[in-house]
């Protein structure tokens, strides 16, 4: 796997986790927040995945766009229109802090899991180049041993 498939890959766990996180703490169905819906639990549940990305891993605006099927200007618009709702105090602030407080806690893991995953395939590699080695070793011997015999 290439590194940038890896990075690809990255995002997007990183961006289901969140999502996931989001729907279960607001108890809002999956399919109803990567639906078009305009009703206002969706678009705010919607509006804390975008603004939780953002903070916890930075991600360009055009990455989450494209995880959502929005464009980068919705992102924006959601993330001014998120700032707002923070200042008056209200369910939505609260809700966040709550979410916000538990990804930034399980973000460690998300993030050791990464690493981890990474070790793998690094160590997988290794051994698949080893073996190739090997086997060009061995083939090279059974020539010599041919060119010896004849």
């Amino acid at each position: 796997m290439e590194l940038d498939e890896l990075l690809l890959e990255t995002r997007k766990r990183n961006m289901d986790n969140i999502l996931n996180v989001v729907c279960y703490h607001t108890q809002t169905p999956v399919r109803e927040v990567l639906s078009k819906s305009r009703q206002r639990q969706f678009v705010d549940c919607r509006r804390l995945i975008y603004t939780l990305i953002r903070e916890i891993y930075n991600y360009p605006l055009l990455v989450i766009g494209k995880y959502f099927g929005k464009n980068h200007a919705t992102i924006i618009h959601q993330l001014k229109v998120h700032k707002q709702l923070c200042e008056y105090g209200s369910d939505y602030q609260r809700n966040y802090n709550k979410i916000k407080d538990l990804m930034v806690i399980n973000k460690d893991s998300f993030v050791v899991s990464e690493i981890l995953i990474e070790q793998r395939n690094y160590l997988q590699n290794m051994v698949s180049t080893i073996n190739e080695q090997i086997i060009r070793n061995n083939e090279s011997k059974e020539e010599d041993l041919r060119s010896i015999d004849k």
